[in-house]
């Protein structure tokens, strides 16, 4: 069964829909808009009796797994045992993380185990959507300059570069270049001063944050 055209039909009757899927604790428009027809595509779950999306809470990486797996109607792996200790076979989630981590967008922890419960920082989620968009050759081939002179907005530096871990400053890098990663300017982004260039690598994503970029990025893909 085809995720699509549930989609499409969402966007289409948005009026009711939103009446009908809507989440209590949801007000940004662009997630009220965004939400019904994932709801209905059962790539976000709603319980009707307590309509909650939590849009502040982080993410995890298990949401993460599987919204993103759902969004782009991914073929399920079914093999007979997990990768992860953790995320048996039976695991809500199992098929979704064994596709994501099939394709090394998504891996798991020192210990062996994927632990779908841990949120993602903001320099782990620019590493996570370059690898999804098959950008890894291109993060790991670039030199020290490189990550250097895309580590800013115009000619300022962030403010809070050094907080970015070593391993994820090409990461970060290319994820800005791409405008996959945007920066904290503040309340007003068109008026931009040195002191708000901010990127908050160690930030939790948040949910709202999460889906809103799953969408804006792959919903588009699907529909061509």
């Amino acid at each position: 069964m085809t995720i699509l055209p549930f989609l499409m039909v969402g966007m289409l009757y948005l009026a009711v829909s939103s009446q009908t899927l809507a989440f209590r604790d949801v007000h940004d428009p662009k997630l009220r808009q965004i939400l019904p027809p994932l709801v209905t595509a059962e790539i976000v779950e709603r319980d009707v009796r307590q309509p909650l999306f939590y849009p502040d809470d982080p993410v995890t990486k298990g949401q993460l797994a599987f919204w993103l797996v759902r969004v782009r109607n991914l073929p399920f792996s079914e093999p007979e045992m997990g990768r992860f200790p953790d995320i048996p076979k039976g695991y809500k989630a199992f098929r979704e993380i064994e596709a994501a981590a099939s394709r090394e967008w998504l891996t798991g922890h020192e210990d062996g185990n994927f632990q779908p419960d841990a949120s993602i920082s903001r320099e782990e989620f620019a590493k996570f959507l370059c690898l999804v968009l098959d950008h890894r050759y291109d993060a790991r081939s670039w030199k020290q300059e490189d990550i250097a002179r895309n580590l800013k907005v115009g000619v300022w530096s962030f403010k809070d570069e050094a907080l970015i871990s070593g391993s994820f400053r090409p990461w970060v890098a290319l994820a800005l270049k791409l405008q996959l990663l945007e920066p904290a300017f503040g309340v007003n982004p068109f008026h931009i001063e040195e002191e708000k260039t901010y990127l908050h690598p160690q930030r939790p994503v948040s949910r709202g944050e999460a889906i809103k970029i799953i969408v804006q990025l792959f919903l588009p893909e699907r529909q061509n």
